[in-house]
């Protein structure tokens, strides 16, 4: 192992060592074909090596470096416990079961409960593996604002009861007043009445009474002048004084001043009975107009009692859809089982209408965990 080997100064040729100038040089002065035949045997001939000088094979473990003992012990040691644990595995039975990660399903379809409205988780009140039953609290929405709602809802819905009571009371005593205008008027317009016919009556009485008295006067005035007539042939014969004559003259003037009177009376003035009718008239405008006041007062009071009613049923319907909504703040279980899966971190938390809040796997499910330790055989 001790040949030196040949370095590569030494196996190059001597033109090589002294520069391939002179080589180089010396082939441009023939043919460049020319050049390379005869110059091939002698580069040749300058690679061939010396008999002493011919290279030296290594072997396979030239350079391998020598085995510790340890080394030697060691693989000797897990030669024989290899051997040792084959033994022992043809005498001793072992258990073909090892402990992998794995994920269990539960057996049987998973209840969801889900939220039904929009909001923002108040309070949670069940936890991953938790047992539950149907309709335990699983978590609360805020309902803060419901609340507020459905308090005014109330507050609005007693006012407008109120205003329905006072409305009612209203109306009652507008119907009282219709009533007492109605009765007053009847019994005006009634005495009115009364009046005309009093003043008709009157009129008659009066008309016929003349007419006696007229018919009794003419007579009086026929007889006064048939007596003047005949005092007055008695004093144109001189058979009585002409004082008499006059006597009976100045009589049948009375007498036809009388008649001329009772004549103006046959006919008596209407005026009383005009003066009456326009008094039934008046008491029964009088009485109509009050009364169309008072009924339109009443159709405003019931317009408002309708619009009063109609408050308080929306404000009815109003309550029950905010309470309808404040029990769905709450979500529940929708089945007896186990928590496998809460999607919920923390309160604050926001949530959509429908989103899954948990999954419930039925009772016949034993798992506790989504990743938990099984036996695979």
């Amino acid at each position: 192992m001790d040949t030196q080997q040949p370095t590569r100064s030494d196996a190059m040729p001597d033109f090589a060592r002294e520069g391939e100038g002179t080589f180089l040089q010396e082939a441009p002065k023939r043919p460049l074909q020319v050049q390379a035949e005869q110059s091939r045997p002698a580069i040749i001939q300058q690679f061939q090596p010396a008999p002493e000088e011919q290279v030296h094979l290594l072997e396979e473990d030239e350079y391998l470096p020598s085995l510790s003992p340890w080394v030697t012990f060691g693989g000797m040691g897990l030669v024989v416990l290899f051997s040792v644990s084959i033994l022992l595995s043809s005498i001793f039975k072992f258990s073909d079961t090892v402990k992998v990660p794995a994920v269990v399903r539960p057996v049987g379809e998973l209840k969801v409960a889900q939220s039904s409205m929009e909001g923002v988780i108040e309070q949670i009140y069940v936890q991953e593996n938790q047992v539950v039953s149907k309709g335990d609290i699983v978590a609360r929405l805020d309902d803060s604002r419901l609340r507020s709602k459905i308090s005014q809802l109330y507050t609005d819905m007693q006012r407008a009861t109120m205003q329905v009571f006072q409305i009612n009371s209203q109306l009652k005593g507008i119907e009282n007043q219709v009533i007492a205008e109605s009765n007053m008027t009847a019994r005006t317009v009634a005495a009115a009445q009364a009046s005309v016919v009093e003043q008709q009556n009157n009129y008659e009485n009066l008309r016929t009474g003349s007419l006696a008295d007229y018919e009794e006067a003419s007579s009086a005035l026929s007889l006064a002048t048939q007596e003047m007539q005949s005092y007055q042939n008695l004093e144109a014969v001189g058979a009585i004084p002409k004082l008499n004559v006059r006597q009976k003259e100045a009589a049948v003037q009375a007498a036809s001043a009388r008649v001329r009177k009772l004549r103006a009376l046959m006919n008596p003035t209407t005026a009383p009975i005009i003066r009456a009718k326009e008094l039934v008239t008046q008491e029964q405008a009088r009485g109509q107009a009050s009364l169309a006041g008072l009924r339109q007062q009443r159709d405003q009071f019931l317009q408002n009692r309708i619009e009063a009613q109609n408050q308080v049923a929306r404000a009815q319907l109003e309550v029950h859809q905010a309470e309808k909504e404040l029990k769905g703040t709450v979500v529940r279980a929708t089945a007896d089982g186990t928590v496998l899966q809460l999607n919920l971190r923390n309160s604050g938390q926001v949530v959509q209408a429908g989103q899954a809040i948990a999954e419930i796997a039925p009772p016949a499910t034993h798992s506790s965990s989504k990743h938990r330790s099984v036996q695979v055989t």
